[in-house]
Formats: C-alpha cells, structure tokens, sequence
C-alpha cells in the first residue's frame, strides 16, 4: 500500500466505520478476480460504503489523496471492468453493503435497486411480486 493510500483509508475510518474498510488480503482476494475467473489484478484495500453520503465522503477523499477506484457491484463483468489492475495502484470500491431492492413495480416492469444488488436478487423478488 503506497502513502496516498494509506492516507485515504485514514481519512476515511470514522467516516465508513470498521465494516467500510477491508485490508485483509484473504478477505480481499475474492474480489480481486472476475466470477468467469479470466481477469485477476490485486487491490491493496477494499471501501465499502453503506449508503449515499458515505459514497460521496469516498469519492471526495479519493480526489483530494488522488487514489484510483474501481468500482463493484456484484463483481459479476463479463469483460473485466471490476478488476483492479495488477499493480496495486488501485483501491476496490465495493458496492455490496448497498444491496436494497427499494421498489418494484410488477405492472410497469420495473425495480429500483441499490447499486450493490445482485441481479439474483431482483429476480427472486419481482416473482415474489408477481
């Protein structure tokens, strides 16, 4: 982990709380690699925020420290764009603690979702609504 990236996850620890902050390389390593297991990279931390305003606090700190983020939801990409590159210069922002399902409308076909639902999710609950 370089300076700024250390210096961005310290900035952010009161803000996203012990649950927003990964650093633990065998929790970390499942999400460095693509579900189809074609693309691999490596992120030195994993961010996590749990609503809106945490997720704005993440990215104003990423500018200010000058940290690269790449952004998950499921880490399901089907052409690599949720890997981290190999370099570690990049942090994973991660999605998944934002997993509500906020409406869904049967009638018009259509779900509100938070960005970390998984597209299971949605399904199971638009048949529920059904």
């Amino acid at each position: 982990m370089n300076p700024a990236q250390t210096a961005f996850l310290e900035a952010l620890r009161p803000v996203l709380g012990p649950k927003g902050i990964i650093t633990d390389p065998a929790l970390i390593a499942p999400w460095e690699i693509d579900w189809r297991r074609r693309f691999s990279g490596h992120a030195p931390a994993i961010v996590a925020p749990a609503d809106t305003g945490q997720v704005q606090a993440v990215l104003r700190a990423a500018a200010e420290h000058r940290v690269p983020l790449v952004p998950q939801g499921g880490n399901s990409s089907m052409v690599g764009g949720a890997t981290p590159p190999a370099d570690g210069s990049a942090l994973i922002l991660s999605m998944r603690r934002m997993n509500r399902i906020r409406r869904i409308d049967a009638g018009a076909g259509m779900v509100v979702a938070e960005a970390g639902v998984i597209l299971a999710d949605p399904h199971a609950a638009a048949e529920g609504a059904v």
